[in-house]
């Protein structure tokens, strides 16, 4: 899996409303993790000082904070992964 910056993150959002239940759940668990790594980040740079903040994150953990209900049944770790692994596998097989 290829890495997405923050500024691509925002462009995942449309495909929480997939037809495609793989891609929509597989996002939604995406964007679930992407969430949770955001708040580390976020409280990892308050502890550090102004030198560490980043726009482009800032504005992409409010848009996240703001979408949380979307994916809170992925809050929990077990069920994130089993949707992970389905979007990969299902995303790979043409890869």
């Amino acid at each position: 899996m290829h890495p997405i910056g923050s500024e691509g993150v925002l462009l995942l959002r449309p495909l929480l409303d997939c037809d495609d239940a793989i891609i929509r759940e597989g996002i939604r668990a995406m964007l679930a993790q992407r969430d949770d790594d955001a708040e580390a980040a976020a409280n990892l740079r308050r502890s550090l000082g102004w030198t560490s903040y980043q726009l482009s994150d800032a504005v992409v953990l409010n848009r996240l904070r703001a979408d949380r209900s979307r994916w809170a049944e992925y809050r929990d770790g077990r069920l994130r992964e089993i949707a992970l692994k389905r979007f990969h596998d299902y995303a790979y097989q043409w890869y």
